[in-house]
């Protein structure tokens, strides 16, 4: 994308650079208006100068003068009056001189920005400049007309004070009640370990957000493509749905070519900030006749299963796609999860090995999820065996094999999981943390499974465990034991199919 850059000297002290999104502006100008800060003093909500007639602000800035003893402590657009407005504390000895920018534009329609408060998990590893990155590459997104289809929507994304962190829960979203407290913690922008609860039980989601809302979750992604991750969950907090179109932002898959929106997803885009309660339905895809799209814009569900787990799903694979995969397709998903190239999507594979049901995918999930590896793994590596302990709940429903009912009923307890070198994630600090999360999936493959004596088994951990580590797991995860046999006697009364196709619509 091709950026502007107008260079303002206020005075002889410092010169101000702001980069201007060439699509969201034409004809611009900047005002600026300075104010005097007394020794320790604080000054907030202080508006810079008014755009002039036939100018509307498009952004704005706040400047501290140099001096590290200044703090910007508040600043957001004063849309009434048409400047920006900024705050300020002064914890130096001194007065202190500091500057307010409106940046106004004369023609085309007035950019709409959205000041987000981005929030991290505490051990998940997110940076200020990395979050303005993101920011960015989501504002690139939708500013630009990427061709047929697509029209440069004026919108803005920036962030509004720092990066925070949050210690609620275990930085992984594994029931109902914890996304809705995660969801309703302070900030738009939630930024965990790990989801694999988005209106319903399902691993790998990569990101979350209610329909319409005023939050939403995600989990690190690729560099180049996380600002399409946030533009397409910020369009579900504005009330969009998934589009059939291969190179729609709201296509339910991700890609680099994702970057499109027509002008009825623009119009919603640009609508201020929701004002009413986050509603709490979830919708991973809410056409009920949409189908995941392949980056050759085929329907995945008429492709290979090889083309179909090179797919990123950002809410989960789709149940009733994966179903129709049959026991020929083991070996090859089998081979697929012993090749390194492969990676990316060894979380996909072994969702489809446990949604497929064969008995023959047993053993190879199995020694996937005990492969030795010690130290430190990727994320991709890492979030596929956990992935593939959930997916066994899926063999044991489709296969009833008694093999895996007892792995599971077994990996309850962490203490089975000592010693075992099979290496952990980059935010876990110790095997024992990942000993008691391999416990955790092995709840949620139990759920999943909606096995009527995998509901004993749960139930006895919540009632009567028997071992010292089972009673560990469940006075660190009494709430989620509760959802995961909520969400079991669902699946149990419904069936699989049905319990996704309302939840991943």
């Amino acid at each position: 994308m091709r950026s502007l850059t107008r260079t303002l000297t206020a005075s002889a002290v410092f010169t101000l650079t702001i980069p201007i999104a060439a699509p969201a502006v034409a004809n611009t100008t900047l005002t600026f208006k300075s104010y005097s800060i007394d020794a320790g003093s604080s000054a907030s909500n202080l508006d810079g100068s008014a755009c002039p007639a036939g100018y509307d602000m498009v952004s704005g800035s706040c400047h501290p003068g140099y001096s590290d003893q200044v703090r910007i402590i508040n600043q957001y657009p004063n849309q009434s009056a048409d400047t920006w407005r900024c705050g300020f504390r002064n914890n130096s000895s001194s007065t202190r001189t500091a500057w307010v920018y409106t940046l106004c534009d004369q023609a085309g329609p007035t950019g709409i920005l959205h000041q987000v408060q981005v929030s991290r998990y505490t051990t998940t590893s997110l940076t200020n400049a990395r979050a303005d990155e993101i920011l960015t590459d989501a504002t690139n997104v939708l500013q630009t007309n990427d061709g047929s289809g697509d029209v440069a929507c004026a919108t803005l994304w920036a962030r509004n004070g720092n990066v925070t962190a949050f210690s609620t829960g275990d930085g992984s979203i594994d029931s109902s009640a914890e996304f809705n407290t995660v969801i309703g913690l302070p900030g738009q922008i939630k930024v965990v370990n790990q989801i694999n609860w988005c209106g319903g039980l399902i691993p790998n989601v990569i990101g979350c957000a209610p329909v319409p809302g005023n939050s939403l979750a995600v989990v690190r992604y690729t560099n180049s493509m996380e600002g399409i991750l946030w533009a397409h969950e910020y369009g579900h907090n504005k009330g969009l749905s998934h589009r059939n179109d291969t190179n729609a932002v709201m296509n339910p898959t991700i890609g680099s070519t994702r970057r499109r929106v027509n002008q009825t997803e623009c119009n919603a885009y640009r609508t201020l900030p929701a004002t009413d309660a986050v509603t709490e339905r979830i919708m991973s895809a809410q056409n009920a006749d949409a189908e995941a799209v392949g980056s050759d814009g085929q329907s995945a569900a008429g492709g290979s299963v090889r083309e179909f787990v090179r797919q990123i799903y950002i809410h989960g694979v789709p149940y009733d796609e994966a179903n129709r995969f049959g026991a020929d397709s083991v070996p090859v998903l089998v081979d697929m999860l012993k090749d390194p190239a492969e990676q990316a999507y060894w979380s996909n594979i072994v969702v489809v090995l446990g949604i497929v049901g064969d008995p023959a995918a047993f053993a190879p999930m199995v020694s996937f999820i005990e492969e030795r590896q010690g130290g430190t793994l990727n994320r991709d590596y890492y979030t596929a065996k956990t992935s593939a302990l959930m997916s066994l709940g899926y063999l044991l429903n489709k296969s009833g094999d008694r093999r895996v009912l007892d792995y599971l009923k077994k990996a309850l307890d962490p203490q089975s999981w000592q010693g075992g070198e099979y290496g952990q994630a980059d935010y876990q600090a110790s095997s024992a943390e990942r000993d008691l999360d391999f416990s955790k999936f092995a709840i949620l493959g139990l759920a999943v499974s909606g096995h009527p004596e995998a509901a004993k088994v749960l139930r006895t951990l919540q009632e009567q465990p028997s071992t010292a580590g089972e009673r560990a797991v469940r006075s660190q995860m009494e709430e989620m034991i509760s959802g995961a046999l909520k969400e079991s006697e669902e699946i149990s009364n419904k069936g699989l199919s049905e319990y996704y196709r309302e939840k991943q619509h």
